[in-house]
């Protein structure tokens, strides 16, 4: 319980006393006496400690964020080894509770302080009620005036049980807040905990209330802007922050993971039956449905997480620090929390499904994470459906799921994804692959007719490139012919080059079917498509892992400019030397939207002037060569 000011100030007196007296007898009959003698006799160090004013100038014109003013003081406050524990709370915009922002450890070897983005997310921080009016920080903020505690238990068990603190083991910890004042109202806070009172401990508390008027309207300003930053990435429904924002937060998270050496894991949530209640309860129900999943998952997770809205009816997780174990188990209690803290009289079975991965123990690539949560999100989507019940699935168990299962999943998934008029050719392979006996079509083939249709609707997405997959396969099998290669060679150059585009079908229409060139930012979008289609799409398939590489490099060039990965000279597959020539020459040979087709001669010309830096010279010879004999016989 926090004390009256004449208590206050008389505990704090008599420990001050008690400090200088055991000095003073310790200066007269230690064994150290000359040692401290000349310790304390020479003349003391101009401290950073004690420029209060350099400080301010200098914090003024160089914070940014509220990390910048936790960095200045930990440094400042820090400086020696008498303070215990540092403390940097804000209070929340409703002004219902006190949320720790950041804390500094009670010994080396407890948790580091909370992660810098676990405000600008709005996720769940450790925090105090303004209810409880003995908790030592309500007081504080209340008081708007420096106030004392003789012990760590006045913080709130609630409080120091999140961050994992047991106050029994600092019995004589002394706390002491002062709250920063902006418009007659306390904002924040900086609590410092001491173990001895002395003149250093003393010191720290003059140079915190000597600054704190003078930084506290900063703060004010900070603490605005960052709330600001938030609204700008907030979901109006569900108050989360979006999708772009999640991905700048998980490189963020993959960087502290690779650096720390611990595991990340990332989790996608998805409503199994929105369109069903959509459809039979009306778009409102959607929403609560939506809302509903939305409110659980950020009332379950710690504050280090982060929770986002990815999709119309999905919600992402990055839980750092979190192993495939630790992992199962947070996934179950989203699915029970789902159940437990449904609304009454509504969305009456409602299920989710989960899919979820850890980097580095699922995958050491880094954008693998992402993908691998998503495929798993698909399979418990696929089981969800077929039961009616919730289902997770993690990525470590895909494996042992049969190849039936898979793809059924894969060409369900395209089915819905890809298709939007009318009967689709991949509803009718999930048919097919959901009646498929012993004997039938294996798996792998039901896989390439699968793609194979997916190249086909690829191309009657835009009249401009209709049939162009076809004429670039069979430009590129003429030059395989021409090079001598062998059969099985000729075929996966064939396949390379049918399905070299399949990865656009995850680009925007907007962007594919554009009629005129595309600007900066769309083009970046449009340079994903072979990365897409080799990784994502063709990778399931065993049977294209030697077609895999000529579709993901077929947009490299032969002097290093080009992309995904700037492979230079015969480090780029041949089959994707040749794909990268005869696509060119087709597509300038070709209508656009932008402009009419270039004659032969025309496209030969340009394909000339980037021989040996966009091309392989010696391939784009043997492709003119054919040409001209295709010509001679016209």
């Amino acid at each position: 319980m926090a004390l009256s000011n004449r208590n206050v100030y008389a505990l704090m007196a008599s420990k001050l006393w008690r400090a200088v007296d055991t000095f003073a007898t310790e200066l007269v009959h230690s064994d150290k006496s000359e040692l401290l003698r000349k310790r304390w006799g020479q003349k003391p160090v101009k401290s950073p400690l004690l420029s209060p004013e350099e400080d301010v100038k200098q914090l003024i014109t160089s914070a940014v964020s509220l990390h910048d003013i936790w960095l200045f003081l930990q440094r400042r406050l820090k400086n020696g080894s008498d303070l215990d524990f540092l403390c940097f709370s804000i209070l929340d915009e409703t002004g219902e509770c006190v949320r720790i922002r950041f804390w500094e450890p009670l010994s080396e070897s407890a948790e580091a302080s909370l992660p810098l983005n676990a405000f600008e997310l709005g996720n769940e921080l450790p925090s105090v009620s303004m209810l409880e009016r003995k908790n030592h920080f309500v007081h504080a903020y209340t008081r708007k005036d420096t106030t004392f505690s003789p012990s760590l238990s006045d913080l709130g068990a609630g409080f120091l049980s999140h961050l994992g603190i047991d106050a029994d083991r600092y019995p004589a910890l002394n706390i002491f807040s002062v709250p920063l004042i902006a418009g007659n109202r306390a904002i924040a806070m900086v609590t410092l905990g001491f173990s001895d009172l002395d003149a250093f401990s003393q010191a720290k508390l003059s140079y915190m209330y000597t600054i704190r008027d003078q930084i506290a309207q900063l703060v004010w300003n900070l603490i605005l802007q960052e709330r600001m930053k938030i609204q700008s990435h907030v979901d109006n429904l569900t108050g989360l922050p979006g999708h772009s924002y999640f991905q700048r937060v998980l490189e963020v998270e993959l960087d502290k993971a690779d650096k720390s050496e611990a595991p990340l894991t990332v989790m996608i949530l998805d409503i199994n039956n929105i369109q069903e209640i959509n459809e039979n309860l009306g778009h409102q129900m959607g929403d609560e449905a939506i809302c509903h999943l939305a409110s659980t998952v950020r009332h379950l997770v710690r504050g280090l997480d982060t929770v986002a809205r990815y999709g119309a009816d999905e919600v992402a997780v990055a839980l750092p620090e979190t192993d495939p174990k630790t992992a199962d188990e947070i996934a179950d209690r989203f699915i029970q929390g789902i159940r437990e803290r449904m609304p009454k009289g509504c969305l009456k079975g409602l299920s989710i499904s989960i899919g979820y991965a850890t980097y580095p123990t699922d995958t050491p690539v880094r954008d693998g994470v992402m993908k691998q949560a998503e495929q798993a999100l698909h399979l418990a989507k696929f089981k969800g459906a077929k039961t009616g019940t919730s289902t997770r699935i993690a990525s470590r168990e895909m494996d042992l799921l049969n190849d039936k299962t898979v793809l059924e999943v894969f060409a369900s998934h395209i089915a819905k994804k890809y298709n939007t008029h009318g009967p689709s050719v991949f509803q009718e392979l999930v048919r097919r692959i959901e009646s498929q006996e012993e004997g039938e079509a294996s798996p792998e083939d039901l896989m390439l007719e699968t793609i194979g249709s997916l190249a086909g609707a690829l191309d009657a997405k835009d009249k401009y490139t209709r049939g162009h997959s076809q004429a670039v396969a069979n430009y590129a099998v003429a030059v395989a012919h021409a090079l001598e290669l062998s059969a099985e060679d000729v075929e996966q150059v064939r396949l390379a080059a049918f399905l070299h585009d399949i990865g656009k079908i995850g680009i925007p229409e907007s962007i594919l079917c554009k009629n005129g060139p595309l600007n900066e930012r769309e083009w970046e979008i449009m340079k994903q498509h072979p990365v897409i289609g080799a990784r994502q799409i063709l990778a399931p398939v065993s049977a294209l892992k030697d077609v895999i590489p000529m579709v993901e490099f077929h947009h490299e060039n032969w002097d290093g400019s080009g992309y995904p990965s700037g492979l230079a000279g015969e480090a780029i597959p041949l089959g994707a030397r040749i794909v990268s020539i005869v696509d060119a020459f087709h597509g300038l040979t070709s209508d656009r939207s932008y402009r009419k087709a270039l004659t032969v001669i025309e496209a030969k010309g340009i394909l000339e002037s980037g021989s040996g830096t966009k091309w392989d010279p010696n391939l784009l010879q043997v492709f003119f060569k054919i040409l001209n004999i295709a010509a001679s016989k016209a």
